[in-house]
């Protein structure tokens, strides 16, 4: 679990420190202070390979690579950096804690000389590959003019990804040209990392298997109670195909099962949030805009749902919210349980960067009962 990250040249942070994570961290702040951006690099930090980096550009909307040939547009991962500077490299810096201390660094970079794009071992055996096919073509008499492609920037982009734990490090790399993608074989992340956007709506499919396989180890229960917050008449849960798609139905005494995104947007988010904690079991849950979907009058009994699922699956939370009374409810939560295991950070933007502000719990329980402004 995280207890400090250090996010330098990432997005709209030239620099980011923000110490004094807990179980469960909500951000607040104004627009556009990186709350969103804070997230985007718990994500890519979580993870071991370079492709990751598309996906942050999907979670906003932006999807798909378009290549010309002759000449290259921006890099498609420039967005990721500073400044769409790809000179400067993303480095994001974690410590942890349990079962024990350690550092875990992430650092994406371009390579741009021939001698390091020469030594990258996927270059190598395109190389091969390509230096194989044109002896095939002189004894067939096939020009040669494709040959060696991919020893330049103009004809190809390289990202390079290295992760590090303790002094081990592995390097990962992503190339790009008009062939398409080929990435190294990344190694397992150490733990799950799942994101769960404001303007994303997770596949049905996915949230059904993230039940089924809660239901196959008997780890459903606390879901089902939980959902009751909103749907008090909730008796179960069960994956039904429809039109050959599994999709998650709940049982509320009707004759028959209802679809979860029929039953309202309230119930639904809450599934797949605590869906996506069960299966992020000993990792990272990632929430943008966590009040969404709920009425206000519910945002109390969610954050006490939220406290033991995230406990009890052993994930770490980490959450942005507009809403002053997200943040009031998440904090009179934790006052009720049995160890104040929450963290409320504002971001604040001074001068070009970005500051975060940690509200201790005696700071935040003044706020709450006098009103001050800590969204």
């Amino acid at each position: 679990m995280y207890v400090s990250l250090e996010i330098r040249n990432f997005r709209c942070f030239p620099h980011l420190k923000i110490n004094n994570l807990k179980r469960v961290n909500l951000i607040g702040g104004k627009n556009n202070v990186g709350k969103t951006a804070l997230l985007e690099a718990v994500f890519l930090h979580g993870g071991t390979s370079p492709r990751l980096t598309f996906s942050l550009d999907a979670f906003r909307g932006i999807e798909g690579v378009k290549i010309e040939l002759g000449q290259w547009a921006e890099a498609p991962w420039a967005s990721v950096f500073r400044d769409f500077d790809v000179s400067e490299p993303v480095c994001i810096t974690s410590l942890s804690k349990k079962p024990k201390r350690k550092t875990r660094k992430v650092r994406l970079s371009v390579p741009s000389n021939a001698a390091e794009l020469a030594a990258i071992p996927i270059l190598a055996i395109v190389r091969a590959t390509v230096g194989a096919a044109s002896a095939a073509g002189r004894s067939a008499g096939v020009s040669e003019a494709t040959g060696g492609r991919l020893l330049t920037t103009e004809s190809a982009q390289v990202l390079k990804l290295e992760t590090s734990e303790n002094g081990s490090v592995i390097t990962q790399f992503l190339v790009l040209d008009v062939d398409g993608l080929r990435v190294t074989a990344p190694p397992p992340p150490p733990f799950q990392t799942i994101f769960i956007p404001s303007k994303y709506r997770v596949p049905l499919s996915e949230e059904a298997d993230r039940f089924g396989k809660l239901e196959t180890v008997g780890l459903h229960g606390p879901i089902v109670e939980a959902l009751r917050i909103i749907e008090p008449r909730l008796k179960r849960l069960a994956v039904v195909s429809v039109g050959g798609k599994p999709i998650v139905h709940g049982d509320v005494g009707d004759k028959r099962l209802i679809p979860l995104p029929l039953m309202g947007e309230g119930i639904a988010k809450l599934a797949s949030l605590l869906l996506a904690i069960g299966a992020a079991t000993d990792g990272v849950v990632l929430v943008d805009e966590i009040e969404n979907g709920f009425h206000y009058s519910v945002i109390a009994g969610i954050w006490d749902v939220i406290a033991a699922a995230a406990e009890s699956y052993n994930v770490q939370v980490f959450a942005t919210t507009h809403s002053w009374d997200c943040v009031v409810a998440a904090h009179r939560a934790y006052t009720l349980r049995k160890e104040y295991d929450f963290s409320y950070q504002r971001l604040d933007r001074v001068d070009d960067h970005s500051e975060a502000v940690h509200y201790p719990e005696e700071v935040l329980g003044a706020a709450a009962e006098t009103g001050i402004e800590v969204r």
